[in-house]
C-alpha cells in the first residue's frame, strides 16, 4: 500500500512539473552524492530518474550532480551532456573567472542592469566562498531568491 501510495504522489509531482515546463525552468542539484548510500541512489534512479525524470529534459529539465570526479558509479549520476572541473579553491584566476560569469550571469537574469552593478554582485558572492564547489552549489539559491525580490517589486 505504501509503495502504491508513493508512486501516485510520484506521478503527480511528475505531472506537475511536467505542466509548468513551459513556463518556468527546473533544476535539480545534487550536492556530494559520492558521499550518499548507494542502494538509495540507484533506487532514485530507477524509480524516479529513469522512468519520469529523465524524460522532463527536451523541456529544460537541468540535473547538477556536485560530486568527486573520481566517485562516479554506474547507478549514478545518468552520463552528462557536460562536465565541468572546479578547482578545490578558488586562485587569482579561477576567481576573476567566477567573479565574470557571475557578472554576465546577473546582467542576462536581468537582475542587475549595469556592469558595475553586477561585478560588485559577483565580487562580493565570490569573495564568501573558498570553493567553487560551495559557490555553484548555493548559486541556484542566491539567482532564484534574487528573481523573486525582483518580481515582488515590479
Amino acid at each position: 500500500e505504501v509503495r502504491r501510495i508513493l508512486h501516485l504522489r510520484m506521478d503527480q509531482i511528475i505531472q506537475r512539473l511536467d505542466e509548468s515546463s513551459e513556463q518556468q525552468r527546473l533544476g535539480i542539484i545534487f550536492y556530494e552524492s559520492h558521499n550518499a548510500d548507494r542502494k538509495q541512489l540507484a533506487a532514485f534512479r530507477t524509480v524516479v530518474w529513469d522512468s519520469a525524470l529523465e524524460k522532463l529534459i527536451e523541456k529544460g529539465l537541468l540535473l547538477m550532480d556536485i560530486s568527486n570526479e573520481g566517485s562516479v558509479q554506474d547507478s549514478w549520476p545518468p552520463e552528462p551532456d557536460l562536465v565541468v572541473d572546479l578547482p578545490d579553491k578558488f586562485d587569482k584566476e579561477s576567481s576573476k573567472d567566477a567573479v565574470d560569469d557571475l557578472a554576465t550571469i546577473s546582467l542576462q537574469e536581468g537582475i542587475y542592469s549595469t556592469e558595475e552593478e553586477a561585478r560588485a554582485f559577483a565580487t562580493g558572492i565570490v569573495a564568501q566562498y573558498e570553493s567553487p564547489r560551495d559557490l555553484y552549489a548555493k548559486l541556484s539559491v542566491v539567482l532564484t531568491k534574487a528573481s523573486e525580490l525582483r518580481d515582488d517589486n515590479t
